[in-house]
């Protein structure tokens, strides 16, 4: 086909017109779903505050860790408590490790922003627990469970992915912004801990300090702690305000819901070993030699093999459920080993961070 010299400046301008048409139609499509760059940047910002309080948690009690092992263990010295300090810095992450593929479950059942308010409340309750500890035991165990009892990391990256509705621009802005403030928590968090941690030994002749000295002398790591609780009190506030639910309605299920069919299923469990033990108690009763002359052991055993046989079978028949579990997802072998991969160089690139 052949075109004349002038005909090609058309067929460009026609080309330009159509990718126009098809830019203001997406922005329409955009504007229509309710995604616009304001409430955006104010979803990510909500989040950020999510991010930067985990962030908190974890960094802010490496300024005072070996203070407060020296607190709470008599006799324990400045050379001799930096194993202590350790162990109440990696309680947190430990905890982490256990319950961080339960709250995955739990945002994929529950919504994302029913995680975020038990996360935040949760871990409120265990910042204070840990402030108030008065062994080095209860020190480990509160901040072991301050980790178990926070899904913010997992829920945040996930949130500010799909808030972004399959805009790549929104979605690289949100997710450096979120990334971004994990460099300020471990920026900012041990400054903040530090400066209020033990107030009547840095700050005494304080007012402040002076009036509640009774408190702060037998609880001297209380404050960094209160900060905590104020960040998860206003990050709650921020997510109820400006960030929407991902999870589609239709894949939601309500707390409530939950616990009846976890109710349900503990009471099916109770009845069914109710009559397996009402099974062995007849059994145990009837004579050893039945009246065909075989042994009623054998007939028992054979019952129970034919038992478990039908068992097996019902449970083959069964279709596959769609929801992965940790043995389905460590059973494929691409999938394990980007698993280990990832944890190497987490694990490498965390160590770098706290060395």
């Amino acid at each position: 086909m052949n075109l004349d010299h002038g005909e090609i400046p058309k067929k460009q301008g026609e080309f330009a017109m159509i990718s126009e048409k098809i830019e203001e139609n997406q922005n329409e499509s955009i504007k229509e779903e309710g995604i616009n760059e304001s409430s955006h940047l104010a979803s990510t910002g909500a989040l950020c505050l999510a991010m930067f309080c985990h962030t908190y948690l974890l960094m802010s009690v490496f300024p005072y860790a070996g203070f407060m092992a020296i607190y709470l263990i008599p006799g324990l010295s400045s050379e001799t408590a930096g194993s202590y300090a350790g162990l109440i810095s990696s309680c947190y992450m430990a905890g982490r490790a256990v319950c961080s593929f339960t709250w995955g479950a739990a945002a994929d059942t529950i919504g994302r922003k029913p995680v975020l308010y038990l996360s935040f409340l949760l871990s409120s309750l265990c910042s204070i627990w840990f402030g108030l500890s008065s062994s080095i035991e209860i020190a480990f165990l509160s901040r072991f469970m301050m980790g178990m009892m926070n899904g913010l990391v997992l829920v945040v990256k996930t949130a500010v992915s799909e808030i972004a509705r399959g805009d790549e621009k929104l979605e690289a802005r949100g997710m450096g912004m979120v990334m971004g403030m994990w460099g300020w928590g471990y920026l900012i968090g041990p400054v903040i801990s530090g400066l209020v941690s033990e107030p009547v030994k840095q700050y005494p002749k304080s007012e402040i300090v002076q009036y509640f000295e009774p408190f702060f002398s037998k609880y001297p790591f209380v404050l960094p702690n209160l900060i905590s609780v104020l960040l998860c009190l206003t990050g709650s506030i921020l997510v109820f305000l400006f960030v929407d639910e991902t999870l589609p309605e239709e894949k939601r299920q309500s707390i409530s819901s939950i616990f009846k069919k976890y109710v349900d299923n503990l009471k099916m469990r109770i009845q069914r070993k109710k009559r397996y033990e009402g099974t062995l108690s007849e059994n145990e009763t009837l004579p050893l030699q039945c009246r065909n002359g075989k042994s009623h052991s054998i007939e028992t055993n054979s019952m129970h093999e034919n038992e478990v046989e039908n068992h097996r079978m019902k449970k083959k028949k069964k279709p596959s459920s769609t929801s992965s579990s940790k043995l389905s997802v460590w059973s494929k072998e691409s999938t394990r080993h980007h698993l280990i991969g990832y944890w190497i160089c987490s694990f490498s690139n965390i160590m770098l961070d706290e060395a």
